[in-house]
């Protein structure tokens, strides 16, 4: 008899278990619920919500009278390109060094998340004993006072191929320096500096860099190429030799998987644009401004009028 009820007594304790897990997971469910990017409403009336098969949410938005103000407007060229592309505009054009003058283009977007920009990367090359056509001098830069700064979390200096350095030029500098005496060292994996490939972070974010690839020494070649770019460095994959073989594979290869990373806020300079049931900060590291959320329980874009929705609990 004892040896029943105690059995009952634990069959209904581990009943009460799985129903109050599966309360607190539907809780947690319905706080998650819909983000300015799953919201039924993402963009403002009458704007256009995708670029291509790209969301464009609130505060960005296709053209100036659709976004928050001019820094958060996106141009999508559906002439030139099939499926179209977006872009991010930069106001300044030129910037000019004691060497070079390096054209400020564009930056195309491949990914916009509540706190993110990805857009597509450039690389700079080198092959030395080749006559493939080189560009070793880049530069990147964002729009001056804008609510946007490349990423000093998920970004590093990255350069692949024996000898070559990857020169990073912002508020600091930076450089990388892929290392390796013989070819058996080039190994795939991570990046260790002595296997042909270094990645090396840089300590604050920044709105301006530029960066250069070089080789001390030329004549030692060990590996065909070397390449330099900034971007994140979870998405990179080194895959050892066959990295250095052909430029143009490794370079498709890095600007469809690896993005440069741009943080973005709502700038200080910007009128308050808190909606109903949310809750902003500070945003902190190093960016000025702040981003909203929606409060637990409710769902929504908290950047669009009406804000949030749903009902406490």
């Amino acid at each position: 008899m004892a040896t029943a009820l105690l059995y009952l007594i634990t069959c209904l304790l581990l009943a009460l278990a799985v129903a109050y897990a599966a309360e607190d997971t539907s809780a947690t469910n319905q706080n998650l619920g819909k983000t300015m990017l799953t919201a039924e409403k993402t963009t403002k009336d009458s704007c256009e919500k995708y670029c291509g098969s790209l969301l464009i949410p609130y505060p960005f938005g296709i053209g100036l009278n659709c976004s928050l103000n001019p820094f958060y407007s996106v141009t999508c060229d559906n002439s030139t390109y099939t499926p179209p592309k977006a872009f991010l505009i930069s106001t300044n054009t030129t910037q000019n060094t004691s060497e070079i003058q390096i054209p400020r283009r564009v930056h195309e977007i491949v990914n916009i998340t509540e706190t993110v920009i990805h857009v597509r990367n450039r690389v700079i090359y080198q092959c030395p004993n080749d006559t493939v056509k080189r560009l070793d001098k880049d530069g990147m830069i964002l729009p001056i006072d804008s609510p946007f700064v490349f990423s000093n979390v998920t970004n590093q200096v990255i350069s692949v191929g024996c000898g070559f350095s990857n020169s990073f030029q912002g508020d600091v500098e930076i450089a990388s320096s892929a290392r390796c005496t013989k070819l058996d060292e080039v190994k795939a994996g991570n990046c260790t500096k002595n296997n042909g490939c270094d990645a090396e972070s840089f300590p604050q974010p920044v709105q301006e860099f530029n960066y250069s690839l070089s080789r001390p020494n030329p004549a030692a070649s060990i590996v065909r190429c070397g390449y330099g770019f900034i971007g994140d460095v979870n998405a990179f994959e080194f895959r050892g030799r066959v990295d250095t073989d052909d430029p143009a594979v490794f370079i498709d290869r890095i600007q469809k998987d690896v993005p440069l990373v741009i943080d973005w806020v709502i700038g200080n300079q910007t009128a308050y644009v808190r909606q109903n049931n949310t809750e902003c900060s500070d945003a902190g590291g190093g960016i000025a401004g702040y981003s909203c959320d929606c409060i637990r329980g409710f769902e929504g874009n908290p950047y669009l009028t009406p804000g949030c929705t749903g009902s406490s609990f």
